[in-house]
């Protein structure tokens, strides 16, 4: 329903326009965005600057709680004309375009319709028809979309979170299409499509606020505990990949020794939990149910990790809006002061953070930086200044820090990646899709009837 200043398209694969017809760099931390004319939203009011300006003000303040908030930081749009804006980021920005894929919302609706979280406005190529909650979700096209008309007139969206249940409901033609049914169910679908998602598991540790996770000894004896390989083969019928980083080998600043298996030692990492005076305490695990294939039962396994080594841990099975509380409960709302308190933050939280942006810098910042809501780690001293050097380097420098950035990344765990995710589709057996390299899935453009 939504569509950003620009978007990532699948053929070919890369940047493209949306909202945005161009852009150019006008310094190290601005850009210009020249708009695209005649875009109407789904309520008729024409996209203009003053519009555009508005969204990025909204989401490029850290009051907003907007999730995109974490990946670019401080922005600031400025009207140049009519068409043009200027948007201007709190540090350099090399990578803004890539940025600003997020949701344009109509002004004036946002701000003073009791109906907007729930009948949302945007001006993409579908637009709301129905939406009954725990139900379904009803989409049409939008006639006045300025692009391309989608293949499918309507689009129902339902909710069913057992894998079982959506590729029996392909199999049966009820749905044309199932998102991750798991590789248990390749055979039970008429076609099906296997492809990567771009992103990996990852045990996102409290590591500043935590008291005894913030040793980073105790981080390291967690990742020895746990089998990767077991859980490929338990939880992707083998057909998996384990992601010691979280990056892929073409991420820029990857170094071989990033993509090495953590050493499975359970008796050694036992000896150093009992050495960091850790034996025995209680490590809560967050997790909700259906973010991922066999998310659930991954978490139960690690648990039992890391109880054969010592430590009490247990899963807790959260409700989506709890899970998401718990997700923003960072160092931001600790004012990015690792000595302030953090109330409410989780002990281990699991997350599925993406690589779309092939660049280390940008895929570790939620995670450590002091300035993201869903950060358990915050060191303004060292680790802050290094962060905020590589993303705002360019060419052989901007390789250099990310490897060092890598480096430490890798050695001090404060998050313990598993491994990539790799998704299994169901499709009707007339339905024609190939799976993006970012893992996400574009009705409008990405399916097609191949009758």
């Amino acid at each position: 329903m939504g569509e950003g200043l620009t978007q990532v398209q699948s053929k070919p694969w890369g940047l493209a326009p949306a909202l945005a017809e161009r852009w150019e760099q006008l310094d190290t931390s601005k850009w210009r965005f020249f708009l695209r004319d005649g875009v109407k939203f789904h309520n008729g009011a024409p996209f203009t600057a003053d519009q555009a300006a508005w969204a990025v003000n909204f989401v490029g303040s850290k009051t907003s709680g907007a999730g995109s908030y974490g990946t670019h930081g401080d922005l600031t749009a400025q009207v140049v004309d009519r068409l043009t804006i200027d948007i201007t980021c709190g540090v350099a920005c090399p990578l803004l375009p890539r940025m600003v894929t997020f949701n344009m919302a109509e002004k004036d609706y946002t701000q003073t319709s009791p109906d907007a979280k729930t009948k949302p406005v945007g001006a993409g190529p579908y637009r709301l028809l129905e939406w009954r909650a725990g139900q379904f979700i009803r989409l049409e096209v939008y006639p006045d979309y300025w692009g391309s008309k989608p293949a499918f007139p309507r689009v129902d969206l339902v909710w069913r979170s057992e894998p079982l249940v959506r590729a029996a409901m392909v199999a049966a033609g009820e749905a044309d299409f199932a998102y991750d049914i798991g590789f248990e169910q390749l055979g039970s679908v008429p076609k099906a499509a296997v492809g990567g998602a771009n992103e990996a598991v990852a045990f996102q540790f409290n590591s500043t606020w935590h008291p005894y996770l913030k040793d980073v000894r105790l981080r390291q004896a967690l990742a020895m505990a746990v089998d990767c390989p077991a859980l490929v083969r338990a939880f992707l019928a083998g057909k998996g990949r384990c992601s010691p980083s979280g990056w892929t080998e073409a991420t820029l600043g990857n170094l071989p020794e990033f993509q090495q298996l953590r050493p499975f030692d359970p008796v050694r990492a036992r000896q150093t939990i009992k050495e960091v005076g850790a034996e025995g305490i209680e490590l809560v695990i967050h997790t909700r149910k259906a973010r991922f294939y066999r998310d659930v039962e991954l978490a139960e396994a690690v648990a039992g990790f890391w109880r054969d080594v010592g430590i009490k841990a247990r899963v807790s099975v959260d409700e989506s809006g709890v899970w998401s509380t718990f997700l923003e409960t960072g160092a931001l709302k600790a004012n990015s002061d690792p000595n302030a308190p953090l109330p409410g933050a989780p002990d281990v939280i699991i997350q599925n953070p993406s690589d779309s942006l092939l660049d280390i810098p940008s895929f570790v910042r939620r995670q450590i930086s002091c300035k993201s809501s869903r950060s358990r780690f915050c060191d303004p001293v060292t680790i802050e200044p290094l962060l905020t050097k590589a993303l705002a380097a360019t060419g052989e420098e901007r390789v250099r820090l990310s490897q060092e950035l890598g480096k430490w990344w890798y050695e001090n765990v404060p998050t313990l990646m598993i491994y990539e995710l790799t998704v299994v589709y169901g499709l009707n057996k007339d339905l024609e899709y190939e799976p993006r390299p970012d893992g996400l899935v574009d009705i409008s453009s990405d399916l097609r009837w191949s009758r």
